[in-house]
């Protein structure tokens, strides 16, 4: 794998940031992670969250205000399986465990439609961090929405309401050959 199946311009950037701050480890840690070095326009867009026993239960550290506005609700300080249950939800949840099984960054896509050919496209990045010691203990992630729709329904009604279909899946493990992914420059502007 030379290239990245990864598009979306704040994914990119949000790899080309785990990638710096990992340098010649496995996984950087989670002290390596600076919000103020991600920056205002990467923010919205990621989650921080607590791989526990495994990757079985997820706990919301921090969800920037783009994610929080697709959910519908703010689910830091809650847990995933608690919380939130039902198509994309349950579809998270396999990435998180995953992320933490593969000890490597995971990258998803995924379609939820309602209605008569309305879709919400959702772009997922995963990424392990250690914290005290060598396994993935936290998820840094970021989440790209798109929809032809203003103001498509929230995740929490799409989980009920819409059926969701997972479109591709990728465990991104030769990612020292992804030197086009270091080179490319900065987005400086993003949608949430």
């Amino acid at each position: 794998m030379s290239t990245t199946p990864i598009s979306h311009p704040l994914l990119l950037a949000l790899l080309r940031y785990w990638l710096a701050k990992r340098g010649a480890r496995l996984l950087p840690a989670r002290r390596d992670i600076d919000p103020l070095e991600i920056g205002a326009e990467l923010l919205p867009s990621l989650v921080l969250a607590d791989l526990l026993d495994r990757g079985t239960h997820v706990r919301f550290r921090l969800v920037g205000t783009g994610v929080v506005k697709r959910i519908g609700a703010d689910p830091t300080g809650r847990y995933l399986e608690r919380e939130l249950r039902g198509g994309w939800f349950d579809a998270l949840g396999s990435l998180y465990r995953l992320v933490y099984a593969e000890r490597a960054p995971i990258y998803a896509e995924s379609e939820l439609q309602w209605g008569t050919g309305r879709r919400l496209r959702v772009q997922h990045l995963l990424l392990p961090l250690t914290q005290d010691g060598p396994d993935p203990a936290i998820a840094l992630s970021g989440m790209a929405f798109a929809s032809d729709e203003i103001f498509p329904p929230s995740l929490r009604v799409l989980a009920e309401t819409g059926a969701h279909s997972e479109l591709r899946r990728h465990v991104l493990r030769d990612l020292p050959l992804l030197d086009a992914v270091r080179a490319t420059p900065a987005v400086s502007r993003f949608v949430a």
